[in-house]
């Protein structure tokens, strides 16, 4: 592993954000107060600004389409107003807007055959059509407005694993937004990170001072890793692909 590129800060009123596409093609940074740019994913550099439409934005997270043409990106500009919006990054210009949240976007993620899943704070989850803009249907939280906290989805995107409001995990269809199962938190700590292992078989949790691995069939306990280091939910998360070792902020485990 060696340094390719550092990023200067962006200060402590902003936070930058940046995906790469699966075949390591395009790459994309955000700015939490306006700022979207394509980069050279060999240099780092930047080759390309977009100007997203209107005034005032910001943008929480950004995901790529798995061939790198198209951009997911979460804005909140304020007066309760939150929507994805779809950049055409070949034109380098905005698509369309998924509008059908009423409260800041926690989560979103996307399948391999092109369904955007998305959360939100009032307990509400879209499931949406990437190519056509269109929404499939919508799945709630099983109690009236517990917010959703993140989401995430199985390799193949069939099932969608909800962080609940009490730390607790939901698991639900994708396809019809049915609830299967519900898991209860481990313990009384925030869960800042979550993340499911390649093979599907574990959830992983890092909370305060902890990572916990679950069995995703059962929610039972693997393992548990007591003085884990986990300050923000912007700590640096993420699980080897051999499903082996988890990376979190400096440490390997």
């Amino acid at each position: 592993m060696r340094l390719v590129k550092t990023f200067p800060d962006p200060g402590p009123l902003d936070d930058w954000k940046v995906a790469v596409s699966a075949d390591g093609k395009t790459a994309i940074r955000i700015s939490a107060y306006g700022e979207l740019s394509l980069l050279d994913p060999e240099t780092w550099e930047e080759t390309r600004k977009l100007q997203a439409p209107g005034k005032k934005h910001f943008f929480s997270k950004v995901l790529l389409s798995p061939d790198g043409k198209m951009a997911l990106v979460c804005h909140s500009e304020g007066q309760g107003l939150n929507y994805l919006a779809v950049w055409d990054l070949e034109r380098g210009e905005e698509r369309y807007r998924f509008e059908g949240h009423f409260s800041f976007i926690e989560g979103v993620a996307l399948t391999p055959d092109g369904l955007v899943v998305s959360v939100d704070r009032e307990g509400q989850g879209i499931v949406w059509d990437l190519a056509t803009g269109q929404e499939r249907h919508r799945f709630f939280s099983r109690e009236f407005r517990r917010s959703f906290r993140d989401v995430v989805l199985t390799s193949g995107g069939k099932l969608a694993v909800t962080l609940d409001e009490d730390w607790g995990i939901s698991i639900w269809e994708v396809g019809t937004g049915k609830f299967l199962r519900s898991f209860p938190p481990q313990s009384s700590g925030r869960v800042l990170k979550m993340a499911l292992t390649p093979d599907g078989k574990n959830i992983v949790t890092a909370q305060d001072g902890c990572l916990i691995v679950r069995d995703f069939e059962t929610g039972t306990v693997a393992h548990r890793y007591e003085g884990v280091y986990t300050a923000s939910r912007n700590t640096l998360f993420s699980i080897t692909p051999d499903g082996q070792h988890v990376f979190i902020e400096g440490e390997v485990l």
